[in-house]
């Protein structure tokens, strides 16, 4: 087959072959061992739009995925105390050099009963999934893992040993 538009996206991108473009070869399948798709070489391509149509014209185009918005800035982070309540944690600053995005404290609540970060490391985000860790002294390392709720918010939890810390929001006032 020749003259398929495809396009390449993140993973929150239209699937490339939808459906209707699939319905068009007769029958095909999914080879997992060799990871190809497979086409019936007895069938013609169909159309219902008439024998003068072109079948790739028919396949309905595909929109270009939206960059993923950066997590660069500076965001306050909250966590939510026994009783619910939003308590504001600290002020921090997040940027890229290279490919890797780095991220440091400029302000933190000083409480005694609050753990305060000796640094940050690991910052990863995927566009939706928004990851670090936190070194809290003493061998401790928090592990963050915060979803997208919008380009300015993001919510998630603390966990320590792989059990929930407590609950965060990520609010970017830069």
């Amino acid at each position: 087959m020749s003259n398929v538009v495809a396009s390449i996206g993140s993973v929150s991108s239209p699937l490339l072959l939808g459906q209707s473009f699939l319905e068009k070869l007769g029958s095909w399948g999914i080879d997992n061992k060799k990871n190809v798709l497979t086409i019936n070489p007895d069938t013609t391509l169909r159309t219902t739009h008439g024998p003068d149509k072109d079948p790739i014209s028919q396949v309905p185009q595909t929109s270009p995925s939206p960059p993923i918005a950066p997590i660069i800035g500076v965001w306050k982070q909250y966590f939510y105390d026994p009783y619910g309540k939003l308590v504001y944690g600290g002020t921090y600053r997040v940027t890229k050099q290279k490919e890797n995005y780095v991220m440091y404290e400029e302000e933190h609540l000083k409480a005694s009963n609050i753990v305060n970060s000796l640094g940050l490391f690991d910052v990863a985000y995927d566009g939706d999934l928004w990851t670090f860790k936190s070194d809290w002294g003493n061998g401790l390392i928090g592990h963050f893992r915060l979803r997208r709720v919008s380009d300015s918010i993001f919510e998630g939890e603390s966990l320590l040993h792989g059990r929930i810390r407590d609950k965060n929001k990520w609010v970017r006032i830069e």
